[in-house]
């Protein structure tokens, strides 16, 4: 593994440590030994979302406030088209008059960074030692002595003495079929090829632009563009992780696209700040036509009329 890799390990050690134990105790009490570890990875992901969702109200709640005083912006940019500078200025007071936080929707995915890092390493590693420890171990004592002695261990009699660039060049599926299989993956650890491969990244490209689409639905186009080029850059990425990891990337998707369509669904429907304000401007008893009480009162009175009996 690279220096500079160690080093990302090293920094992220507590949180890795931590999602560990999380994901091998809804492995191990909540879902039961006997069920899938893609199960735990997407149990995981409900945890996480949860613990972020005060955040991702606020974050709709913003989203929902830039369009409200979406005009507003645009009348300002346009009045200081020939000065950025100037038009940032104003931008910005705005926002704070406006208590609008225009990077609400980047604080999610934010948040989301420690976890899938964590998830990156614990798949390389310390997840294989849970999901086929024994065979592991069995498969490193087989080795042949000069192969063991290039790792600097003669002999692992657990899981602990196992050396880590081993761990991270021997997947689940060498030493245990099928015991880190998830669906049609055949291998959470390592990462996916072939058709298994075409089908997460097209799940995942989908599901990716969807969330970013509903995050950026206040942004111009060019945002809203770049909301649909990045995954495809992502993508590319993607290719060389383990394929447990994703599988949490596209649950987190899967959630951000329920719960945003949830959490608008219970919102009042938005309308522009210039809007509400020559709405509420009116003088009272302007909201129907001056002929309203009027036509009331006669419509009344025929109707009154009408009921009278004959004499």
């Amino acid at each position: 593994m690279p220096p500079f890799a160690n080093v990302i390990e090293d920094a992220f050690g507590p949180l890795i440590t931590l999602f560990e134990k999380i994901l091998v105790f809804i492995h191990e009490y909540i879902l039961g030994p006997n069920l899938s570890w893609g199960w735990a990875i997407i149990g995981l992901t409900v945890v996480v979302r949860l613990v972020l969702f005060p955040l991702f109200v606020r974050q709709m709640k913003s989203i929902v406030s830039l369009q409200r005083h979406m005009p507003e912006m645009k009348a300002i940019q346009e009045k200081y088209k020939d000065d950025k500078q100037r038009q940032s200025e104003e931008l910005m007071k705005f926002y704070r008059e406006n208590n609008i936080n225009p990077f609400a929707s980047c604080l999610p995915l934010i948040l989301q960074l420690p976890v899938l890092v964590s998830l990156f390493y614990m798949l390389r590693t310390d997840l294989k030692k849970h999901i086929c420890g024994p065979e592991l171990v069995s498969h490193y004592n087989s080795l042949p002595l000069h192969v063991r002695a290039g790792y600097h261990t003669l002999h692992a009699s657990s899981t602990a003495h196992l050396p880590a660039k081993y761990l991270s060049n021997t997947s689940c599926e060498m030493v245990a079929p099928h015991s880190a299989k998830f669906l049609f993956i055949p291998d959470l650890t390592s990462k996916a090829t072939g058709w298994v491969l075409v089908v997460l990244l097209i799940a995942y490209v989908v599901t990716m632009v969807a969330s970013s689409l509903l995050s950026t639905a206040t942004a111009d186009r060019n945002q809203r563009l770049m909301a649909i080029f990045l995954p495809l850059v992502f993508t590319v990425i993607i290719i060389g992780f383990p394929a447990g990891l994703v599988v949490y990337w596209i649950a987190t998707n899967v959630w951000t696209i329920g719960q945003g369509w949830a959490i608008r669904r219970r919102m009042p429907p938005v309308v522009p700040a210039t809007a509400g304000a020559s709405a509420t401007s009116r003088p009272p008893g302007t909201g129907r036509s001056r002929a309203g009480p009027a036509a009331s009162a006669g419509g009344a009175a025929k109707i009154h009329n009408e009921r009278k009996p004959d004499n």
